[in-house]
């Protein structure tokens, strides 16, 4: 395959039979071989490909070390017939476990066909560590995959026992190849990219964050027209999406890379699949900023019917796909819906909710809910003591099942449970969190959802995100949203752990004075080898504010941490921040800070089943449009998904295809 490219050949075609143990064919329509050169192309490590030392240096034809022919013509049946575009005649040459059988001149197209037969006759041992048939075939599907990846232009096939397992058109389309290598619908969603910095340029197409794989195998890598295995490079693809991909997933796509060829060495491989790059550095940093610009300027909002593997076109009559017809609920009389006590819910809330009434805040969410047990006694004689009749608030949506109490008719003599939780609190010293947003208790402004409008619509309009009307929240997990043309769901802790995140990465980047000192230190008991490595690493930890200083034998002590780190969660979240270090023994300043600010979003996240307010709710949804990358969580999950208005309709039949609906049939005549 490698002999025919380098011999420009514009089309090859590939035969193989029994998974290549009976045949392997190679004709191609390339420059061909002079029939006095032909002998020589069995001589072992003789190539027409480099005339001097120095041209080892700048190589740009994929072989180059005279092996291919030798080897293969010693452990198996090969015919070789070949005829240069020169020349009136071309040769047959046979040879058989490195003898040469025969050779005469024949008549012929142009270009060469090399075939061989009966691979490893003679050498039993190696054909006794084959890999079984299936396997050995996907090697070569996968080997001819890569060639059609780097070089698209040159029309490819390849046939299996009769049957057409690749074909590539050959017109220099990449996307084209992408969708015979994958497929259709993934080429499709394949979006392009290209960049170049003082020594590279780079292109390419690349998938949106919501398609990904579990392999890095599925981004082709094609350095001057080869296929190669960067660590590097891969790593730098993977930095261009950053927070946008989930862990363990890895996006779809190919990067071509070409340079100077005195800038990389592939001379370093056996198999010249790994190669050696110089400025290396500049190449990684090309490609990250390249993919991070182009996704900025997608909309990374999944659609909810791909995201669960249907199409809305594929479903025409699910009534009669059903085997066993599931009983409708019926409809709740409007007369009724204020005496519905929606009792489903995973921590049996009950809610009770007039068209008039306010929504307040979350029962018991003082204190960022974390002193709720601690508190509840002191919360339930306080509310005891509570003179009804000075409180003027509407009651609290959400109540525990077992706390329902019927609301009186009158406003004036309703109890919310936040005024409740306040006064219960003021006796205690501590600070409600329906007065005190969690970003005023972290030591960061606030951001009332009446302030800057103007300014949060320009940016959402900047990075693409939509303005989004708040409708309701679904099992305190979801938030339901729209606009003038989608419906969407949001997951209320990925996107409050993206906001957490973003400022948390500033936080974690800035190394402050403003610490929280502790009366009595924190100290944490390590084993002797473990104590070593935390000195080792007190510059790592000192980067983000913390110190950590021996404290008697296998100690260490903590004095201060700080102030972004929760005060109750402090011992927890230096253990874990000091455990990073012990088991990463290559942890960088900026990944150790990347890990800490991760932490820390997740845990000041809500979490699932944790009701809030509309006006909480339409907070989050206002600061995640103001956010840098809106789309995703920190671990790569989607923050939200979208329903056209369009799907909407098919779905419940409001709206048929062309094809199932006879009004169409003007429009559309057979």
């Amino acid at each position: 395959m490698e002999n025919a490219i380098d011999a420009h050949a514009s089309q090859v075609d590939v035969v193989i039979e029994n998974s290549g143990l009976d045949l392997i064919k190679v004709i191609d329509n390339g420059d061909g071989i002079a029939n006095e050169d032909v002998p020589l192309a069995f001589v072992r490590h003789a190539t027409s490909k480099i005339q001097n030392r120095h041209d080892l240096f700048k190589i740009m034809t994929l072989g180059f070390r005279g092996e291919a022919l030798p080897s293969i013509a010693s452990v198996a049946n090969v015919t070789l017939q070949t005829r240069a575009a020169d020349s009136e005649t071309g040769l047959t040459y046979q040879i058989q476990g490195g003898q040469v059988v025969s050779e005469a001149p024949a008549a012929g197209r142009f270009g060469t066909a090399v075939s061989v037969r009966s691979l490893f006759y003679n050498t039993p041992a190696r054909l006794k560590y084959l890999k079984k048939p299936q396997t050995e075939m996907s090697l070569i599907v996968e080997t001819l995959n890569h060639l059609a990846l780097a070089y698209p232009q040159i029309a490819l096939s390849l046939t299996h026992n009769g049957k057409s397992l690749l074909k590539t058109a050959g017109n220099g389309d990449l996307k084209q190849v992408l969708a015979v290598v994958y497929d259709r619908k993934t080429a499709e969603k394949l979006v392009d990219f290209k960049g170049a910095s003082e020594h590279f340029k780079i292109n390419g197409y690349l998938s949106l964050p919501e398609q990904t794989r579990s392999s890095r195998s599925y981004f082709a890598v094609i350095v001057n027209h080869r296929f190669v295995k960067n660590f590097s490079v891969s790593n730098a693809i993977t930095s261009g999406y950053g927070s946008k991909l989930m862990v363990g997933r890895f996006p779809i796509g190919a990067i071509n890379i070409e340079l100077d060829p005195l800038l990389v060495d592939v001379n370093v491989h056996p198999q010249k699949a790994e190669i050696r790059l110089s400025e290396e550095g500049e190449l990684t940093s090309l490609i990250a900023a390249v993919i991070r610009d182009r996704l900025s300027q997608e909309n990374l909002i999944p659609q909810a019917l791909e995201n669960l593997g249907q199409s809305v076109d594929d479903q025409d009559d699910t009534s009669a796909e059903t085997s066993q017809v599931q009983p409708q609920p019926q409809p709740t009389s409007p007369k009724k819906i204020e005496e519905v006590a929606i009792t489903n819910e995973p921590d049996h809330v009950v809610e009770i909710q007039a068209e008039d009434q306010l929504t307040s805040g979350v029962v018991a969410d003082f204190a960022d809910r974390y002193a709720h047990e601690q508190y509840q006694a002191v919360f339930e004689d306080q509310m005891d003591q509570v003179n009804v009749d000075q409180v003027a608030e509407p009651m609290a949506s959400y109540q525990k099942s077992d706390e329902t109490e019927t609301p009186s008719q009158s406003d004036s003599t309703v109890v919310t449970n936040d005024v409740l939780a306040d006064q219960a609190l003021s006796e205690v010293g501590i600070e409600s969190a329906t007065t005190t947003s969690p970003a005023e208790k972290e030591g960061r402004p606030a951001k009332p959802v009446n302030q800057d409008l103007d300014l949060a619509d320009q940016e959402a309009e900047k990075n693409g995100f939509p303005t989004l009307t708040y409708i309701g929240q679904m099992h305190g997990t979801f938030l339901f949203a729209q606009d003038q043309d989608h419906l969407y769901l949001v997951d209320q802790h990925a996107a409050q752990e993206r906001l957490n995140y973003e400022y948390y990465r500033q936080a974690v980047g800035e190394v402050s004075d403003n610490q929280q000192q502790l009366l009595a230190p924190i100290t944490l008991t390590y084993s002797t080898a473990d104590m070593l490595k935390i000195n080792d690493y007190h510059d790592v930890l000192a980067q983000v504010g913390l110190t950590v200083e021996e404290f008697g034998p296998n100690t260490v002590a903590v004095y201060e941490h700080p102030t972004w780190i929760p005060v109750d969660q402090a011992e927890a979240t230096i253990a874990e921040m000091i455990d990073w270090v012990l088991h990463d023994g290559q942890l960088t300043v900026a990944a150790f800070r990347e890990k800490t600010a991760i932490m820390m979003s997740c845990k000041r996240a809500i979490k699932a089943n944790w009701h809030i307010s509309d006006q909480e709710a339409k907070t989050l949804l206002h600061d995640l449009a103001r956010a840098e990358n809106p789309y995703n969580c920190p671990h790569g999950r989607p923050v939200l998904t979208s329903f056209t208005l369009t799907e909407m309709e098919r779905m419940f039949k409001r709206i048929q295809d062309s094809h199932e609906s006879w009004q169409t049939y003007d429009t559309h005549p057979f």
